[in-house]
Parts: structure tokens; C-alpha cells; sequence
């Protein structure tokens, strides 16, 4: 059934920098935002988040320019301080075994850059809630 999104159910990962405008919009609709720094250190915290508010199902909408430019640079508007592409990895897999996906948006990516490639395929993979055949190698 449709139905409008409320913006009490918008959580905003991965912050790092906003405008005033856009910090007083996030203030106004009482948006919980989870900085990057946050996401780094404990990448289930979006999840926990998300599981305390009650939620079942979700609309994952991924920038790719949430990711920390020294992580992977085939992006737009590269910013320092975003997530790693491990917390980000490791985010997905837990938000996909807590909760049922049932839409998303993938955005932010600039092909070109194939040093980029195999990263972008890994996060795209994981944002599908898919395995990657380099993440189901053993770790050293």
C-alpha cells in the first residue's frame, strides 16, 4: 500500500557537515542524525537506532559521497571525515539481517575511475544485501 513518509522516519547516517539551513530543517523535524565519526566506531549503531524507533522495513537511499574520500574518490562532492568503506560495508550487512529492505537509491558515484570499480562493486553488493566474493574470502 503507499503511503507518505512521515519525516520522524528519516535517519540521516554517515553526517558530517551540514548547513545551517539544513541543520535548522533537521532540528525542526526532530531528524536524529548519526555522525560518520559514530558509524566508524560502531557501525550497528544506525540499527540499534532503527530498532529502538521499531522499524521493520526499510528504504535504504546510499550517497556513495558518505564515504571518506581517501576510501574512494570516484564521487562528486568528496568531503573528509566520512565512513570507511569496512564500517560501511559491515552497516549494510547489519541493517540487511535486522530489518526487510524494500527499496533503495544508489547515488553519488562517478565511473571512470577503475582503481574505483571493485569498490563500488562491493559496496553495491552489499547494499543489495549480497555477499561480495572478495568479503567471503578468509581474513588473514
Amino acid at each position: 500500500m503507499p503511503s507518505t513518509l512521515r519525516p520522524a522516519q528519516v535517519v540521516l547516517a554517515g553526517v558530517r557537515e551540514l548547513d545551517p539551513p539544513e541543520q535548522a530543517y533537521m532540528d525542526a523535524e526532530s531528524w536524529i542524525p548519526i555522525p560518520a565519526a559514530t558509524l566508524n566506531e560502531q557501525p550497528t549503531a544506525l540499527g540499534d537506532l532503527l530498532t529502538q524507533r521499531g522499524a521493520q522495513k526499510l528504504y535504504v537511499h546510499l550517497d556513495l559521497d558518505v564515504l571518506d574520500p581517501t576510501e574512494f574518490s570516484a564521487l562528486g562532492w568528496p568531503t573528509p571525515g566520512g565512513l570507511t568503506l569496512r564500517a560501511l560495508l559491515a552497516l549494510l550487512k547489519d541493517v540487511h539481517a535486522r530489518f526487510e529492505v524494500v527499496g533503495g537509491g544508489l547515488t553519488e558515484y562517478l565511473p571512470g575511475d577503475a582503481d574505483q570499480e571493485e569498490r563500488a562493486a562491493r559496496v553495491l553488493h552489499a547494499w543489495l544485501g549480497q555477499q561480495h566474493e572478495d568479503d567471503a574470502a578468509p581474513s588473514d
